[in-house]
C-alpha cells in the first residue's frame, strides 16, 4: 500500500495579544473592539474571576450619546467592589438617536465578553458567571429583555428602529457560555427623581 499523506489545514497563527486577535475578526467586530483599554490583561481577568474576585458581582456599564457630529459610546467592565478590568469607547453609525448610540455601546460590550471568552479559551464555568449589563436607556433594556424571550425574530420586530443592533446583541449574547448576561436599567443624569 502506498503511503498517502494526510492534508493539513492551514492554520492562522495564534495571536499573541488581544489586539492581534481582534485584527483577525470581521471588520464590523474590529470596529467595535479596536483598542480596548485593559486594566488587567485578558488572562489576568480570567484568573481574577476564578480567584480574588470570585464572589464579587460583575458589572458592564455602557452609555451612548449623539450630537450633530455623530454617535459615540463607551463602556466599563468591572466588579461592584470597584475593580475595573477593561474599558472602551468608540463611534456608532446610522440614524442619530440616543437609543442607537446606547445600542452600539451594548453591542460592543457584549461582543467584548464573547471575545474575552474565545481569546482566553475559557472553559465555561459551571454555572456561568452572572454579569449585569447596565444602561440608562430604559427602552433599550426593555427591547433586549423582550427579545431574549423568543428564539426566532418576529417579522414585525424588523420594522422597529435599530432592530439591526437589537438583533445583533441577541445573537452575540446567545453565543456566550462563560457569562450569564442580564440587562438592567440604571438612572441616568437626564432622569428626574
Amino acid at each position: 500500500a502506498k503511503n498517502k499523506s494526510v492534508p493539513t489545514a492551514n492554520r492562522m497563527p495564534v495571536p499573541q495579544t488581544f489586539d492581534a486577535y481582534v485584527h483577525q475578526l470581521p471588520s464590523w467586530e474590529q470596529n467595535l473592539l479596536y483598542a480596548v483599554d485593559f486594566k488587567f490583561e485578558p488572562f489576568e481577568i480570567c484568573h481574577r474571576l476564578a480567584t480574588a474576585d470570585e464572589t464579587d458581582d460583575l458589572l458592564m456599564v455602557s452609555d451612548g450619546s449623539h450630537t450633530h457630529i455623530g454617535l459615540t459610546y463607551g463602556w466599563v467592565f468591572g466588579t461592584t467592589a470597584g475593580i475595573r478590568y477593561a474599558e472602551h469607547s468608540g463611534p456608532g453609525y446610522g440614524t442619530m438617536s440616543s437609543h442607537r448610540a446606547e445600542a452600539w455601546g451594548m453591542l460592543s460590550c457584549t461582543l467584548f465578553l464573547l471575545h474575552l471568552e474565545r481569546y482566553t479559551l475559557e472553559a465555561s464555568p459551571s454555572p456561568a458567571r452572572p454579569v449585569k449589563i447596565c444602561t440608562d436607556n430604559a427602552g433599550l433594556v426593555h427591547r433586549i429583555t423582550k427579545r431574549m424571550e423568543y428564539s426566532e425574530p418576529y417579522p414585525n420586530a424588523t420594522l422597529e428602529a435599530d432592530w439591526d443592533l437589537v438583533e445583533q446583541i441577541y445573537d452575540v449574547t446567545c453565543k456566550i457560555k462563560s457569562f450569564a448576561i442580564s440587562h438592567e436599567w440604571v438612572k441616568g443624569h437626564q432622569d428626574q427623581n
